[in-house]
């Protein structure tokens, strides 16, 4: 299986570190299986920066990124437009069999909105029930959910007591 992951901004790559962690204690556990997991991370460079970037791939110890897209700063317009328009282009290439997209910056929306109008899974995923929600009042908060409902997945992670993610 072959999965896209997306981080652009500061709290995706708090979000996507413990995913690519479980792939890769997955593929050493089930070394047997003949069903691996591949994963691809693309940093879209919603946030570029050293301090808003670098420096968490280097503190959560996760791989350098397979794919930069460079986006850059910009109005939300700007950047939602420049990055679905380049994400687009990584799934015709890449043909990933899911993308994951974590949290609810730019990136966010803009990966879940490519990855849905050409019929690619995608799951998002968030830490509240209050991130689905359009009323919630919070400007920071974009919905992700569009397309065909039946392919995307939405999931909470940390709901349950024992920390494990609630399918939406």
């Amino acid at each position: 299986m072959k999965i896209t992951l997306v981080v652009g901004a500061r709290p995706n790559f708090m979000k996507i570190a413990p995913i690519i962690k479980a792939i890769a204690t997955y593929n050493n556990s089930y070394h047997l299986s003949p069903v691996t997991t591949h994963h691809l991370l693309v940093h879209t460079g919603q946030h570029y920066d050293y301090e808003m970037s670098k420096v968490f791939l280097e503190d959560l110890e996760l791989p350098e990124p397979d794919i930069y897209l460079g986006i850059g700063s910009g109005t939300h317009a700007e950047q939602t437009g420049k990055v679905m328009m380049e994400f687009e282009k990584v799934l015709f290439k890449e043909k990933p069999d899911l993308v994951i997209v974590v949290g609810d910056v730019n990136s966010t929306l803009a990966c879940a909105l490519a990855a849905s109008k050409i019929d690619y899974i995608h799951s998002d995923i968030n830490h509240s029930k209050e991130r689905h929600s359009r009323k919630s009042g919070n400007p920071d908060v974009v919905p992700t959910k569009g397309g065909n409902q039946e392919e995307q997945r939405h999931w909470i992670p940390g709901q349950a007591r024992n920390g494990s993610a609630t399918k939406m």
